[in-house]
């Protein structure tokens, strides 16, 4: 049997898809994840970007990298009092050291704005609808979890454990790997 430069394997496996056929890939799963929850015309733009707000708390910025097969996700949780900040950025240090050795995302501060921000992501390779619609989901639930404590801080009257599902805190409870 000869073996030709490309090996025994000539065709496009899991992990060499082509960035073009990926974006399409991905953009089709936009737009099925937004017929499911009633958000019609969710597609990625000319910039490989696209931004989905949920029930006007979350807005969850996507945008697609091809050269890396990659799709970050990223949202604004609020802006942090400085007299907050020490004791908010202690839970961020935890949750960011727990959920980094889980592969889920990070939590930063953008000093400028003062603000706190989630970020992760996902190899578009390994993406199937299913998993793409339950990684939003883990996301969009951990971004509403912070978002809560952030707002917590500054109204006494919100719990710290608003958010709380059957004992598992949104805080620390995101999987990448769903």
């Amino acid at each position: 049997m000869a073996i030709g430069k490309k090996g025994i394997f000539s065709g496009l496996n899991h992990y060499e898809r082509d960035p073009i056929m990926e974006k399409e890939r991905l953009s089709q799963m936009l737009e099925t994840f937004g017929n499911l929850v009633g958000i019609t015309g969710i597609g990625l733009d000319e910039d490989n970007a696209c931004t989905i707000s949920f029930d006007g708390q979350v807005v969850l910025n996507l945008q697609f990298e091809e050269e890396n097969h990659t799709l970050l996700m990223f949202s604004n949780l609020g802006r942090i009092e400085k007299d907050r900040q020490l004791e908010l950025f202690s839970e961020m240090l935890e949750a960011g050291f727990y959920e980094r050795a889980r592969g889920g995302p990070s939590l930063g501060f953008i000093r400028e704005t003062q603000t706190a921000m989630l970020i992760a992501q996902a190899d578009t390779r390994q993406l199937d609808f299913q998993a793409f619609e339950a990684l939003v989901e883990q996301y969009v639930n951990c971004a509403e979890a912070w978002i809560a404590r952030i707002g917590s801080l500054s109204d006494d009257s919100v719990s710290k454990e608003q958010g709380l599902d059957k004992g598992l805190d949104p805080l620390f409870s995101f999987d990448m790997k769903a």
